[in-house]
């Protein structure tokens, strides 16, 4: 379905040969550097079935063109007040759209909506907009902590505006602090919620490929003690796991996240509807795996479940009496490899295979081989290292099947691998 290009006809639901969407979003875009981020926003939000149009402000056009806006969301960019007569297309999307998105948000705009300022086509949208307004605010740590914008957005808060992030992370130079656009699947996760309570969006659950259906993830490092004081862990940061939930509840998912350890902050990013289990040790997550997973659809181990474990963890803290301690390692239960074992017929298992490779050897023929024994449907084989595949970083999995065949490859950010992930597994499930 596309729109005509005066949005005029959207104001009484019928256009020449296009019926008008049960499920439209109007996307404004400003102009900062994470304007990037729009067209993945845009991709999730067609996914949960929504028909989008992109309302830029002209900076914005400076940073991606309207074609580009136009080629992912199907439908033409409104970004000109109309000249024709009696057109108000600012009205008519206003009144229409089941929501209003602006992401990014820069401080200017942030500005304007708060004084009523409608210079352009999205201000002016925001104006006239009886529908919920969603803004993910972008900028400088200094900018969003200025005076002036923490009263903007006490302002906005108020009137009823509703705000996703801003979330901390690098920012644009190279810095890094508060003011990092929210990810595009957590605006996604706080849409759906308004959405919901607000009772506007009642075409979703049929739309979402995961409606009705289960969905376990394991996810973080485990953590092995030595003593009370000290234990053995990884790298893992747990935010691959989080934003598998994050994909697979906004895709309709019932979501159960066995938690081991994980930053501080991806733990702030689990959405309040997935039910979260800890299970810290490698012993804990081979007891309640099974047993939450048993009723799932899909089941993902994202887990970095540790090897080895310590053979006999002290009961008190070991003193520094020696130049030297020597720990005696046991192996841990293959957790991947027992729910494989123990799977329903019609469950689909996912495993991750963190790999390094070695001067011989590629990391991903060491995937394909891991895929093979290990006999899960689908293994995400990932390259990590010190400042590779684990945290706030950009990453890449390629999938194998049981039989080591290479079956798709994601690369990007990690919300959007999650989204695809997600996509890839529901279509196999679908099917």
């Amino acid at each position: 379905m596309a729109f005509p290009a005066d949005f005029s006809t959207l104001e009484s639901g019928v256009a020449a040969n296009c019926p008008a969407p049960e499920f439209l979003i109007a996307l404004g875009v400003t102009g900062g550097i994470a304007a990037y981020k729009s067209l993945e926003l845009i991709r999730l939000l067609k996914k949960q079935g929504a028909e989008v149009i992109v309302i830029p402000t002209p900076a914005a056009l400076s940073f991606i063109g309207e074609k580009s806006w136009e080629a992912i969301s199907g439908n033409p960019v409104y970004k000109d007040f109309s000249t024709t007569a009696g057109s108000a297309q600012h009205i008519a999307i206003g009144k229409r759209a089941a929501a209003l998105v602006i992401a990014p948000l820069t401080a200017n705009t942030m500005a304007k909506i708060a004084a009523g300022i409608s210079d352009n086509p999205l201000t002016a949208t925001v104006l006239s907009a009886t529908c919920p307004v969603l803004l993910a605010p972008a900028m400088h740590s200094e900018m969003w902590n200025n005076s002036a914008t923490a009263a903007n957005f006490q302002t906005l808060r108020q009137r009823g505006f509703h705000f996703s992030g801003p979330a901390t992370g690098e920012l644009a130079g190279g810095d890094k602090g508060i003011g990092r656009m929210a990810d595009p699947a957590a605006i996604c996760q706080d849409l759906r919620e308004i959405l919901r309570n607000q009772n506007r969006a009642t075409s979703i659950p049929q739309n979402l490929p995961l409606a009705g259906k289960k969905v376990c993830i394991s996810g973080g490092g485990t953590v092995e003690a030595i003593d009370p004081v000290r234990y053995i862990s990884n790298r893992s940061s747990g935010r691959m796991a989080v934003e598998i939930a994050l994909a697979a509840q906004a895709a309709g998912a019932t979501v159960t996240l066995v938690a081991a350890h994980m930053d501080r902050r991806v733990e702030a990013d689990i959405p309040r509807e997935v039910k979260v289990i800890s299970a810290l040790s490698a012993a804990e997550m081979a007891k309640i795996m099974p047993q939450e997973s048993a009723q799932a659809d899909i089941v993902i181990m994202a887990a970095a479940v540790a090897d080895y474990r310590v053979a006999q963890p002290q009961n008190e803290k070991i003193k520094r009496d020696n130049e030297k301690i020597i720990l005696e390692m046991l192996p841990n239960p293959d957790i991947l490899q027992k729910l494989v074992e123990n799977r329903s017929a019609d469950q689909i298992v996912l495993g991750f295979a963190a790999e390094t490779g070695d001067k011989d050897t590629p990391y991903l023929q060491y995937g394909a081989e891991k895929a093979k024994k290990k006999g899960a449907d689908f293994l995400a084989v990932n390259l990590v290292g010190e400042n590779i595949g684990f945290g706030e970083v950009e990453s890449g999995i390629t999938l194998f099947t049981k039989d080591g065949k290479e079956v798709a490859s994601y690369q990007g950010a990690k919300s959007h691998i999650a989204h695809e992930l997600i996509y890839f597994l529901s279509q196999k499930l679908s099917a």
